[in-house]
């Protein structure tokens, strides 16, 4: 469990220090799904964001990362901004048999959802769909999904 936890504070931390030093738009909140936990996001650009998630739950745990890119223009809204975002991004699952020494699980993710950003707030809330192909230790597709929010942190 140990070992699981820390390459769980590793893949977060790959994913945010860079970003956290260039730019202090960062979003750290919870998500829903199956399983649910935690999810950070780290804006890179106007457009551009690489979101990172560790999720638990019914005998899994998962940690997955992704880029992804956001259209403000797509949804027009009257207050704050709705965009659909699209991206790119990996997962690591480990699934247990009671003691955490069940199978492990890697592959690649393709997530679609939308964002909405508040205006007067640092809020986002976001629903999401993830389809998955796993490619190691076998070959599969799967979809994955949640809906979620995260606090906005720095500049905003």
């Amino acid at each position: 469990m140990k070992k699981i936890l820390l390459f769980v504070l590793l893949i977060l931390t790959l994913f945010g220090s860079s970003t956290f030093a260039w730019k202090k738009d960062v979003g750290l909140g919870i998500v829903l799904g199956v399983p649910s936990g935690i999810t950070a996001k780290f804006w890179q650009s106007e457009e551009t964001a690489i979101d990172a998630a560790a999720t638990w739950g019914w005998g899994i745990m998962e940690v997955q990362g992704d880029y992804i890119w956001h259209r403000f223009d797509m949804v027009k809204v009257e207050s704050g901004s709705l965009p659909l975002y699209i991206g790119a991004g990996a997962y690591a699952g480990f699934w247990t048999n009671g003691n955490w020494h069940g199978r492990a699980e890697v592959g690649l993710r393709m997530p679609i959802g939308l964002a909405y950003l508040f205006t007067d707030s640092p809020l986002e809330i976001f629903l999401e769909v993830a389809p998955s192909l796993s490619i190691s230790p076998a070959v599969g597709l799967s979809v994955g999904g949640g809906i979620g929010a995260r606090y906005y942190l720095g500049n905003n």
